[in-house]
């Protein structure tokens, strides 16, 4: 009577396992998610996201994941203006014009490895992108930008690769003297709207094209992000200050001119003119044959801060 009771027990048990595990078996394949590989964050992609050396970021550009011996499959056709569109929607300012396509002068003097897209420059004329992608990087190529030069190399010299460097030479509006020590008129009017009468004018006098504060930004804007630079121009000094700049002037029959607002600008300390430009013994000719052009002998820095 036991053994039959057991039987029956275990024929129920064994029924009811098997019906329970159907049923889980059934509600896992229907409710259960699929692993499924993540795919690269390409939705996560703004103008502020640095997208390079990075795997995650590949169809940001690639149509698919690129492999070894295919080809490298770009979205947008190939146009590095949406391929670069980071690049081109922000507020840097870069050199260079791209999607032009170069006059026969520039491509006599390109190199090979100079890519053009459709005989278009592009970005990756000169910066080789791909090279992020190669297993054999050169870590000096990621800090010049991809530049496509040896680390070694001056940025200029690159330049010169395609460009005449005897047409892009540096234009210095400080030689102001030719070689017979005449004054070049055209050297004047690089800041000034007339030619001034060094003879007779000074400073206000002589008239500018625009706000001196501004000027010397034209070519020197790398200077005001200097800390020593940075603490001076633009700002007003205080009156102790502004009343040991008056007594200097006197003392050295020196001017160290101030923006219309007080301000101090770059020509305070600085004398903007080559030697000879300005009468020797005029206010404004002290200060143009020395170190830095500065307009106070010796350490100019303690003559108002009086250290």
């Amino acid at each position: 009577m036991k053994k039959l009771f057991f039987v029956i027990i275990l024929i129920i048990f064994s029924s009811y396992s098997c019906n329970y595990g159907h049923k889980e078996t059934s509600f896992s394949k229907k409710e259960l998610p699929v692993p499924v590989r993540p795919k690269p964050a390409v939705e996560a992609v703004t103008t502020e996201t640095y997208i390079h050396y990075n795997a995650n970021y590949c169809l940001a550009c690639h149509v698919e994941i690129p492999k070894a011996g295919v080809g490298k499959s770009l979205k947008y056709d190939g146009n590095f203006q949406q391929l670069c569109r980071c690049h081109f929607t922000s507020s840097q300012i870069y050199l260079h014009p791209v999607d032009i396509e170069p006059s026969q002068e520039y491509k006599s003097r390109m190199k090979n490895n100079f890519p053009l897209f459709k005989e278009k420059i592009t970005c990756n004329t000169c910066h080789d992108i791909y090279i992020q992608c190669q297993e054999d990087q050169k870590p000096f190529q990621k800090q010049n930008m991809f530049l496509r030069k040896p680390a070694s190399e001056k940025s200029s010299d690159f330049c010169f690769k395609c460009h005449d460097k005897s047409k892009f030479s540096m234009y210095n509006p400080h030689k102001q003297l030719d070689s017979k020590g005449a004054i070049i008129d055209t050297k004047c009017l690089y800041c000034h709207t007339e030619i001034p009468d060094v003879q007779k004018a000074g400073y206000p006098d002589a008239k500018l094209i625009g706000d001196i504060k501004a000027l010397c930004q034209r070519c020197h804007s790398k200077l005001s992000r200097q800390s020593l630079h940075d603490r001076h121009l633009m700002r007003k000094p205080p009156e102790k200050i502004l009343e040991t700049i008056r007594r200097l002037q006197d003392q050295y029959n020196v001017i160290l001119p101030l923006s219309e607002d007080n301000e101090l600008v770059c020509a305070t300390c600085h004398n903007p003119h080559e030697k000879g430009t300005i009468p020797t013994g005029r206010a404004g000719a002290k200060g143009a044959d020395e170190h830095y052009r500065h307009r106070l002998p010796g350490n100019i820095c303690i003559k108002c801060h009086q250290m």
